[in-house]
């Protein structure tokens, strides 16, 4: 038998080094529980993700909890920071929704906005529209003006824009999510178009004109092209906006679309992919999309795939076009 050259024997036993010591570098991790919500003040139901800033400060919000006088007994939800103190962190809540004016429900995560201020929606509030609960609002939330010489000091809210279910759309729901292009005009979607009328659902733009906003539909769905966008949504460098629906397309189980804006025509569709379901590619995208360096995109679906519990995918751009591929 031939017997390996000392160099590729020396070679093997550092990889295996390598790879033991990477494994116990991994079972090294250990889990911090950070805060234990209580449904009251601090909140409770918390169904977004966490936004950090540079000092590594964790912000979010709870769908209910809060004022428990609001909507009692659940609460109307809570803004809250999780401010960090060496190896800890201290909660702080920033704002207990009233469900009027302010709105009700947050269900979006949180997004810094190029004035350093915290932006996202509220399912329900605002207008007195949609059965009386309201439509929903796109808000901010920032630091008050002057300095707060307690340890829990509030922000200041302020609703940017309130649906009014007429064909603007209603109920943002974790699809709330938002983004800002360069000129600082806020991006979103709605799973629902016009009140008690369809469920097909929108991508919207709020154009800034110095301190107000106004909105205006990019592309509302038909459910042949997309319906029901519950995630949130993102852009190229070009400008160019993606995003899912967690319904409609060709197979009824939901699509990946692209937004372009064509001059002289404004926003047209392109429809990257259509989901077929089990035991395919995936079924009910619920989840949004995120973007690699490459401007790649990857995602998950709720159900399908080869054991029908759900997908995690990868849309590849190339060659002028785009291809999918189950992770």
């Amino acid at each position: 038998m031939n017997r390996l050259p000392p160099y590729l024997v020396l070679l093997f036993l550092l990889l295996i080094v390598f790879v033991v010591d990477s494994c116990q570098c991994a079972q090294a991790q250990t889990f911090q529980l950070i805060h234990t919500f209580s449904g009251a003040m601090d909140g409770g139901t918390p169904y977004a993700g966490l936004t950090i800033d540079r000092a590594g400060n964790l912000y979010g919000t709870a769908y209910q909890g809060g004022d428990l006088t609001c909507d009692a007994p659940w609460g109307c939800g809570t803004i809250y920071q999780l401010k960090r103190s060496g190896s800890n962190f201290v909660f702080n809540p920033l704002h207990s929704f009233t469900a009027g004016a302010d709105g009700r429900w947050p269900a979006s995560r949180l997004i810094f906005g190029p004035d350093g201020a915290l932006y996202g929606t509220t399912y329900e509030g605002g207008t007195a529209n949609c059965g009386g609960i309201g439509c929903g609002t796109v808000y901010k939330v920032q630091p008050p003006a002057t300095f707060c010489r307690t340890t829990l000091c509030p922000w200041l809210e302020t609703v940017l824009y309130s649906f009014t279910g007429n064909a603007d759309g209603y109920w943002p729901w974790s699809g709330g999510d938002l983004f800002f292009d360069p000129a600082g005009n806020i991006y979103g979607a709605t799973p629902y178009t016009t009140y008690a009328s369809n469920i097909y659902g929108l991508v919207y733009e709020l154009t800034r004109s110095g301190n107000s906003y106004t909105q205006s539909v990019l592309h509302g769905f038909s459910g042949s092209d997309g319906s029901q966008p519950l995630a949130g949504i993102v852009a190229d460098s070009s400008g160019n906006v993606y995003g899912t629906t967690g319904a409609g397309g060709l197979y009824g189980k939901g699509i990946v679309f692209e937004l372009t804006y064509v001059a002289g025509v404004g926003w047209t569709e392109t429809v990257l992919h259509n989901f077929s379901g089990y035991p395919n590619d995936g079924d009910t995208p619920y989840g949004g999309l995120i973007p690699d360096p490459s401007g790649n995109f990857y995602g998950t679906t709720y159900l399908g795939g080869t054991h029908g519990g759900g997908t995690v995918f990868e849309l590849v751009r190339g060659n002028g076009g785009w291809s999918f591929v189950t992770l």
